[in-house]
């Protein structure tokens, strides 16, 4: 997967969210209206979220997508 590295930066930082939060995946996955597997496979870097599902979990955070997504990455290809 091309940008492998960077889902998998972003998983860990959703999980830590979560868990900062004291949300289990079940709980999150019900409040953004998604499937409990959806959030783990974003959680493990399996699955790319597209903007909707992104948006449902920043509300279901009580946070905007730039905090969901202020998270550090650096691109290896130059």
């Amino acid at each position: 997967m091309k940008n492998e590295d960077c889902l998998i930066k972003f998983g860990l930082h959703l999980k830590e969210l979560r868990k900062k939060h004291n949300v289990s995946q079940q709980r999150l996955a019900d409040i953004a209206d998604v499937g409990k597997r959806t959030i783990q496979r974003i959680e493990e870097g399996q699955i790319n979220p597209s903007i909707d599902i992104a948006c449902s979990i920043a509300f279901a955070l009580g946070m905007t997508l730039k905090e969901l997504f202020d998270f550090e990455y650096e691109d290896r290809e130059e």
